[in-house]
């Protein structure tokens, strides 16, 4: 029988009144002698305590405060582990290693308690469900098959429907399992969890044009970002994701305002809000999707720069500021600073916006950089063959200071026709202004010299402005251009 020998036995009652925590676990047949308490954070997992085996078979962690509710892993030398939910402070649990799950058992957790027959519950349903599923592939795979005979079609016809009305039935009672749970134990930080994965189900009176937007408006209806304990588990991250990745059209301001639409649900001064700005702050520094640095920019200069990031000292918000600063000067729709210290092949100062074009292409690139070497001849082929017939320059800018290697290699590679310049005597701040740490790298502008597209590969340019021009053209003959 299940024992608690000894889990309150110098404090009893006072000892759950008091501040902190302890948690204890015994896991039968378990020799590591070492074991850690680790919580989830987004994708990634923390070791929050770590404690030995005592005398008495307990791994025991305790501490002076309180610890932050959670989804937490019990983890092992053996890297054998299972999960608790922590709400409560002071509890006990035990298990066996040949079945953590099934031999789990609390007397002390309601969290766990509950949390724990769901999954002894779902796992006998599995049990049984999960043979019946391989039969189903089994007999659906004998089906296809035309030369089967009538009676053994008509034999696994009838047998297919059986299994599919258990299955159902197996699913319906997992659903009111769960409906059961959100009934009695509304209370519950692990009924919260059990919510959040809920899917969001479109009445079917919602007209189809309006189906998406009815899901994507209740996509949270079922997780409260107002509550911190969310943030630990490995629920809380997908869900963002999903809502910025496929409920949300791929545009810079449609984005920005799903992401403040998130920010805009969680506490003041919260770690949820914390979570939230951090989240979608690293999620669009490094974004691959062109144009997205103006998410970035904008998360930066509305959390970081007006205080609302409580976590952020000084140094860190002038470096992220600065960051910022940088990007936005070519961020897309805004007019690309002006280049005017740099000098053609001939001494001669050519500024960047007197060089007329209906598009512009800007390339900065290095005769000494590998990647230039591969990736220039692509452009020039591109440029020769198609871009110069859609009114596109090449406003090209070396950042070497040799004259000669610069000179030898635009005579090599066919570049002839380009703008080509340098800045021998680096006068000029292009490196900061466009961001240039790497070679190379690229940018489009419109003929009022405002970007239209950033860091495209030499590769992309030529389909892009293809689909560019194809979507002006469209709007022209609209009249929205």
């Amino acid at each position: 029988m299940f024992s608690l020998v000894g889990l309150y036995a110098h404090a009893g009652k006072d000892k759950k009144q008091s501040k902190g925590y302890e948690i204890k676990v015994k896991v039968n047949n378990m020799t590591d002698s070492l074991c850690y308490l680790a919580y989830h954070l987004g994708d990634k997992k923390y070791v929050r305590d770590t404690t030995v085996l005592d005398k008495k078979g307990y791994y025991t962690f305790s501490g002076s405060e309180p610890l932050p509710g959670g989804i937490y892993i019990v983890y092992f030398e053996s890297k054998k582990n299972f999960e608790i939910i922590v709400s409560e402070q002071f509890f006990t649990v035990e298990t066996d290693t040949n079945d953590f799950i099934k031999n789990f058992k609390t007397e002390d957790s309601k969290e766990n308690k509950v949390f724990y027959d769901y999954l002894q519950f779902t796992g006998e349903i599995n049990n049984k469900a999960i043979p019946l599923s391989e039969e189903l592939k089994d007999i659906n795979k004998k089906l296809a098959d035309p030369d089967l005979s009538e009676s053994e079609r008509e034999r696994l016809t009838k047998r297919k429907e059986e299994i599919t009305n258990i299955l159902k039935g197996y699913e319906a009672d997992i659903k009111s399992y769960r409906e059961k749970i959100f009934k009695e134990h509304a209370d519950l930080y692990v009924t919260k969890t059990f919510k959040a994965v809920e899917e969001i189900v479109v009445p079917e009176d919602v007209p189809d044009k309006e189906k998406f937007y009815y899901y994507r408006s209740h996509y949270f209806d079922f997780i409260d970002l107002k509550d911190d304990r969310l943030m630990r588990t490995p629920i809380l991250e997908k869900k963002v994701n999903y809502y910025l990745e496929k409920l949300t059209v791929q545009d810079p301001d449609s984005v920005i305002t799903a992401a403040d639409y998130l920010v805009s649900q969680t506490s003041p001064n919260s770690e949820l809000l914390k979570f939230m700005i951090i989240t979608v702050t690293n999620k669009y520094s490094a974004s691959k999707i062109m144009c997205m640095d103006k998410v970035y920019i904008h998360m930066i200069k509305k959390y970081y720069e007006t205080g609302i990031s409580y976590w952020a000292d000084s140094a860190q918000v002038a470096k992220l500021s600065e960051r910022a600063q940088t990007l936005s000067w070519t961020s897309c729709g805004t007019q690309t600073p002006n280049l005017m210290k740099l000098q053609d092949t001939s001494g001669i100062f050519r500024e960047l916006y007197r060089q007329p074009a209906e598009y512009t292409i800007l390339y900065f690139w290095d005769p000494d950089c590998g990647h230039c070497k591969k990736a220039t001849p692509k452009l020039v082929e591109a440029y020769n063959s198609e871009l110069k017939a859609m009114g596109i320059r090449i406003y090209a800018v070396a950042t070497t200071k040799d004259k000669a290697k610069w000179i030898k290699f635009i005579n090599d590679k066919g570049m002839r026709e380009w703008i080509n310049v340098y800045d021998p005597d680096h006068v000029s701040p292009f490196r900061q202004w466009y961001d240039v740490t790497s070679t190379p790298r690229l940018y489009i502008t419109d003929k009022r010299k405002k970007i239209i597209a950033r860091q495209l590969g030499v590769e992309q340019v030529t389909d892009f402005m293809k689909q560019h021009i194809r979507v002006q053209e469209q709007k022209k003959a609209a009249g929205t251009n």
